[in-house]
């Protein structure tokens, strides 16, 4: 494809020989070529004719609007539709072959000659070899420890499925791309392992999507593994750990296996290959946060792996039909069933959804309570978007009871578990007022970036009142013209708003220009004003709220927030640019407590017989890594609305974290670490490696040499560490141990403050650091001595 845009003489003729299939078909008289010309022009306009998406021409935006029906959107691919293009354009030229060979005899015949050479001239890939991509490139015969490894799977009991682990959007090895896994293709025995295509039933395909995508958001509860593995009747887990995991973003092989070998109930793992580190390419090294915080004893894993689980339940079984668990919630609220030991294999799991408005017999349901069921509510199947174009990150922000979207997302494809159920059986969004304040809801044009679902950037979080939290949009792309929409419970009178950027994460642009509309009461189609706006540096500062903006008094009920400027302007790619936004707009007498409300179809069904089934809810905070600088939690705390019918008395347990959000002291407060006023050190610093608890600031002086503190991934102005001994220390120099692995940049410079606790400063000395050893391995220390 590069040569085709870059390369001028094979420019020309690519052009050229459409343009002489063309002339054919307007030259020379035969009655089959409007056929082929047809199939040119339905070819071309399917394939491309869509584009731009957004601006495409009259027959375009057509075309455009048929993709937007099941039939449409079947095609998946349009330049699928090429090949009538290609047939279309050859049966032409050869038709003006055949008529200059009749109407010039001895030309006719060097013309088919010249045409076939043209033709392959403008395929280089046949004369280049290059017919095949690199990165599909791989030897014929596959690695012998995979056909080992497949002999063993077919060895087992089929009665049993082989689940495989971790998921992949495609197949690729370090050895080679196969596109599809090679397991189906080695062995008879069942199988179940995660692609990017979606398949078996809807319900299937949820459950393996909520379970496979922990791994590779790295928040998987280990206590899960297991229960999920007998409930999809698998006996063994094959881990692959040859993939290319820097391709698909995947979960990397060292913590997958950690995670894995640490679980009790699987058996001593069966190796096969070779087990050595799988290195990143050097074209995607993945030399990240997450990279950087690794355990450095983590152990290699081998290529493959087949590790046992204990007690397996057959893919084809019975259970009981007595003391079912009856569960309001998807495939995520079964995952978190088994995290907290609520789920058996040998009791019957049904989904209240299915039958209290799904396809199911609402009579099963109500046979299942006859027969002593026990109850539970989660806060999954949440109303949201989900995108399949990644194996993470597929899951929008929970929304609003039948909230619609303000413009079409063509990548917004939600898999319906649940044919025919309504927002009963989902967890949705429900917004209350503050007491004394408006409620208000918002939207947004769009939010978060095109690729994935980042539910931490929903348009919400501009009115949650928390400055840490914000709407962004435009990441990787062009956010110019997208709009923030805030609908108002009743209007509002002032004269003014106050806006604040997103002040946390890892960020490159900002907004600069943006537009105000105001909207009357009643009148949603047309702006009463419109205030264009210029932000400066006060909006991005959260000390002072953010940039307040003065108009003439007016009574609005809806106000859109337009983007029409940032400081880097519009360009040609957007790669590399963060997501602007807002973390706050602030409206005179306007405030409001989002909460999500769990589903209500279960025990709405049951009604006052809840008081003798055994109740439970199971509540879950969406999290994301901390380790990757440019998300936030989805959910800061866990604030839910639900329903319980009866007076009755529960039991509470739960699962706790300690943040790696929260500052360095209060770490080692948490963990026992005693600080300066208990005779102790207090250890800070203004940042650290985001996510990794191991590299805070007490970790520089805790005498373990195997331990450091560790700046943020390439950053270094501005950042200091600061340690508060409980009593006055005399000392006349410092000495210090830079770390280097090879990977961080590396500080030239460092300056030493002492001061005497009460702020006053005693001495100071700027160091430059010697030229620190060129390492590719392990980390390697330099010690330098700052005299004081």
């Amino acid at each position: 494809s590069v040569s085709y845009t870059t390369n001028l003489p094979l420019l020309a003729l690519s052009f050229a020989l459409p343009a002489v299939a063309l002339a054919a078909a307007v030259v020379v008289r035969w009655r089959h070529r409007g056929l082929f010309a047809l199939l040119i022009m339905v070819g071309g306009l399917t394939a491309v004719g869509g584009h731009p998406w957004e601006a495409g021409s009259l027959l375009g935006r057509i075309f455009t609007e048929f993709t937007r029906t099941d039939a449409g959107l079947s095609l998946r691919s349009t330049p699928r539709a090429v090949p009538l293009v290609v047939l279309g354009t050859a049966v032409l030229l050869g038709a003006g072959a055949e008529a200059a060979r009749r109407r010039l005899p001895r030309a006719g015949r060097v013309i088919p000659v010249l045409l076939v050479v043209a033709v392959v001239a403008n395929m280089p890939p046949l004369w280049t070899g290059k017919l095949v991509a690199d990165n599909l490139q791989r030897d014929e015969q596959l690695p012998g420890y995979w056909i080992d490894a497949a002999a063993a799977v077919d060895a087992g009991d089929h009665r049993y499925r082989v689940l495989e682990l971790p998921g992949s959007d495609f197949a690729a090895y370090r050895w080679g791309n196969t596109v599809d896994p090679v397991t189906p293709g080695l062995t008879d025995r069942p199988w179940v392992a995660r692609e990017l295509f979606q398949y078996g039933s809807a319900p299937a395909a949820n459950l393996l999507n909520a379970f496979d995508r922990r791994f590779h958001e790295d928040t998987m509860d280990a206590d899960a593994v297991v229960p999920i593995a007998r409930l999809m009747g698998a006996s063994d887990i094959l881990v692959r750990s040859d993939l290319q995991f820097e391709r698909y973003r995947i979960a990397r092989p060292r913590m997958l296996w950690d995670l894995l070998d640490g679980i009790n109930e699987l058996g001593q793992p069966v190796a096969f290959g070779p087990t050595e580190r799988n290195v990143a390419e050097p074209d995607q090294p993945l030399v990240d946060e997450i990279e950087l915080a690794l355990d450095p004893d983590l152990v290699d894993p081998p290529a493959v792996a087949l590790l046992p689980v204990a007690d397996p339940v057959p893919v084809t079984r019975a259970v009981t039909a007595r003391n079912p668990l009856i569960i309001a919630g998807d495939g995520d609220g079964i995952v978190d069933a088994a995290a907290a030991g609520a789920l058996s294999s040998d009791q019957l799991l049904l989904s209240s959804a299915w039958f209290t408005g799904g396809p199911g017999d609402p009579a099963v349901l109500n046979e299942a309570l006859d027969s002593d069921a026990d109850l539970l509510v989660t806060d999954t199947n949440r109303r949201r978007a989900a995108r399949s174009g990644t194996l993470r990150e597929n899951n929008g922000y929970t929304e609003l009871e039948g909230e619609q979207t303000l413009t079409y997302d063509p990548t917004d494809q939600r898999l319906d578990v649940f044919p025919g159920a309504g927002d009963d059986t989902r967890s949705v969004t429900v917004v209350r007022a503050s007491p004394g304040k408006i409620k208000a809801t918002a939207q947004a044009t769009a939010w978060g970036n095109p690729v994935t679902l980042t539910p931490d950037d929903r348009p919400m979080a501009a009115l949650d009142g928390d400055p840490t939290t914000a709407w962004r949009v435009g990441a990787v792309d062009d956010p110019i013209g997208e709009r923030l929409v805030i609908e108002l419970a009743e209007p509002v009178t002032t004269d003014q708003v106050t806006l604040l950027q997103p002040t946390t994460l890892s960020r490159n642009r900002w907004i600069t220009g943006a537009r105000l509309h105001l909207f009357e009461p009643g009148n949603a189609a047309d702006p009463a004003s419109s205030i264009d706006v210029v932000l400066d540096d006060t909006s991005r500062d959260a000390t002072v709220g953010g940039q307040t903006f003065t108009f003439p008094t007016s009574s609005f009920e809806r106000l859109e927030i337009e983007i029409t400027a940032t400081n880097t302007g519009r360009r040609p790619r957007y790669d590399g640019q963060s997501g602007v936004g807002l973390a706050e707009v602030t409206i005179d007498g306007v405030a409001g407590v989002e909460l999500v409300r769990t589903p209500v179809d279960l025990l709405d069904a049951v009604g006052t017989r809840d008081i003798d089934h055994r109740l439970m809810y199971l509540l879950s905070r969406l999290r994301s890594n901390p380790a990757e600088p440019v998300r936030g939690d989805p959910e800061t705390a866990i604030r839910r609305l639900i329903d319980v019918p009866s007076p009755r008395q529960f039991s509470l347990s739960g699962t706790a974290r300690v943040s790696a959000f929260i500052d360095d002291a209060d770490i080692d407060a948490l963990l026992g670490v005693p600080a300066a006023s208990d005779g102790g050190v207090t250890a800070t610093s203004s940042e650290r490696l985001p996510g990794s608890l191991r590299h805070r600031a007490s970790a520089a002086i805790d005498g373990d040499p195997d331990t450091f503190w560790s700046s943020p991934f390439e950053q270094y102005d501005e950042i200091w560490l600061d340690f508060t001994t409980s009593e006055p220390v005399t000392f006349d120099s410092a000495d210090l141990t830079v770390v280097t692995d090879g990977r961080h940049s590396v500080p030239t410079r460092v300056r030493v403050d002492i001061d005497d606790g009460t702020g006053s400063l005693v001495t100071a000395a700027t160091v430059d650091l010697p030229e620190l050893p060129d390492t590719d391995g392990p980390n390697s220390t330099t010690d330098v001595a700052v005299p004081l």
